[in-house]
């Protein structure tokens, strides 16, 4: 049973009959903002794990990045490293073959773990 008069609701919502109330309990909960410079921090570490992990260098990485049509200088490849830049999609993409990852998002640096309560 409806208890509005669908003002403001989808007109899918309004079809299946699903009532504000039970909308309202389906919306994603809030979630905190993320702070840019710790994302940066972040992936810097983890890339220069995945560059020693490769056994690469900037040099050789930028000319396998060149051979992918993905041109970048030694020194944005040293700010990724250093966590003050981010690569763009297309970037990691050639950057997950590169390194020999199944996806590129791996690339990206994994979530920090909550830490529980004891």
């Amino acid at each position: 049973m409806r208890t509005d008069t669908g003002a403001g609701l989808n007109p899918r919502a309004l079809r299946s009959g699903i009532d504000t109330a039970t909308i309202c309990r389906m919306s994603p909960r809030q979630r905190k903002n993320l702070d840019p410079a710790k994302l940066n921090e972040r992936f810097g570490a983890h890339f220069q794990g995945l560059m020693q992990d490769a056994g690469l260098t900037v040099k050789e990485l930028r000319m396998r990045l060149a051979k992918q049509e993905q041109h970048f200088s030694e020194a944005g490849i040293r700010n990724w490293m250093r966590g003050t830049a981010f690569p763009s999609p297309f970037a990691m993409v050639a950057l997950a073959e590169i390194l020999e990852l199944e996806d590129w998002r791996h690339v990206l640096p994994p979530s920090p773990q909550k830490r529980r309560k004891k």
